[in-house]
């Protein structure tokens, strides 16, 4: 009798493991908390994974960005460049990275949400303020607390829905998602084909550009600006599927960004002029043709007498 007992029992935990491996449905970590800021939008910590929640939002999903499961990153190093003819190479030397810890409980004051960052032991590592102002579209994010770093590197959750449509003057394609860039104005090259860094001295690459803008947008409906003037590196799902990595260099106290709310591309586009303002209208001569010619006096004037000729406006 006692060794039938035995075999039930065994069969019953082998059962029972097998119901756990990888078929078996995951358990979603608890909310640590949430709450709403003055302008409706929700924040909620899952697990280490901080998420914006609008419940007013169409058909794409109440949940739009979260920053990842992932520790923030402090790095130091040694930095040098190559610049002879305006395009920039920097290259690191003496590399270390200081993990920032992970998001503990959410604390509310004025409509302000503060999160610390901190290690098994409970002492932190940095702070995260977030606001999100009544009647403004947007939520404002503010990290810091971290001492002295040459660069801090943010991690962005990437889901199977994110996109990544923006960084400035971009030639290569629209979404950007799967590529690992810098954002840094430069001279664009000759060609912008270049593979190797030696080359790209002269060449350039799909990305170097005389316009750059640490913004995106997501086609679900949202947009984020970070507020920085310094070169940023950004790995968008490339090296980390889970995790687009926003690098912010120049020695930064905090790194702040906000998130344009939408719930449209267009209003995201809008809410992104409402902010850092709009061009003029040029004038209406800017919008005819133009005509580009080299070679010297003799050949731009060649070149004028035959659009002349063809009944070319100029």
């Amino acid at each position: 009798m006692t060794r039938v007992r035995t075999i039930v029992f065994v069969l019953g935990l082998v059962a029972m493991l097998a119901a756990c491996g990888d078929d078996a449905p995951a358990q979603q970590q608890p909310v640590i908390e949430d709450g709403a800021f003055a302008n409706g939008i929700e924040l909620a910590v899952l697990g280490s994974e901080i998420t914006l929640i609008d419940a007013t939002r169409p058909a794409l999903g109440s949940a739009f960005f979260a920053l990842a499961a992932r520790s923030p990153v402090a790095l130091t190093y040694e930095e040098s460049w190559q610049a002879p003819i305006g395009i920039w190479n920097f290259t690191w030397d003496s590399v270390s990275e200081r993990s920032l810890g992970t998001a503990s409980e959410v604390r509310w004051e004025d409509g302000v949400a503060t999160i610390d960052y901190i290690d098994n032991a409970g002492d932190v590592f940095a702070t995260l303020t977030a606001e999100g102002p009544a009647d403004e579209p947007r939520v404002d994010f503010t990290f810091t607390g971290f001492g002295t770093a040459d660069a801090v590197r943010i991690p962005v959750a990437c889901t199977p829905e994110s996109s990544f449509y923006g960084f400035g003057e971009q030639y290569n394609a629209g979404d950007q998602r799967g590529e690992s860039f810098e954002l840094f104005i430069s001279e664009q090259g000759i060609g912008r084909d270049a593979t190797d860094e030696l080359a790209r001295l002269a060449r350039g690459d799909e990305h170097t550009t005389y316009f750059a803008m640490p913004w995106w947008l997501d086609h679900r409906g949202f947009g984020v600006l970070f507020d920085t003037d310094h070169r940023t590196l950004v790995d968008l799902c490339a090296t980390d599927a889970d995790a687009a990595w926003v690098t912010v260099t120049g020695q930064p106290v905090s790194v702040s960004w906000s998130v344009f709310t939408g719930p449209t591309p267009l209003d995201v586009i809008e809410q992104l002029g409402d902010t850092v303002g709009r061009p003029t209208r040029p004038p209406g001569w800017a919008f005819g043709t133009w005509i580009s010619a080299q070679g010297g006096q003799d050949a731009v004037e060649a070149e004028i007498a035959d659009l002349e000729a063809a009944g070319v406006p100029l």
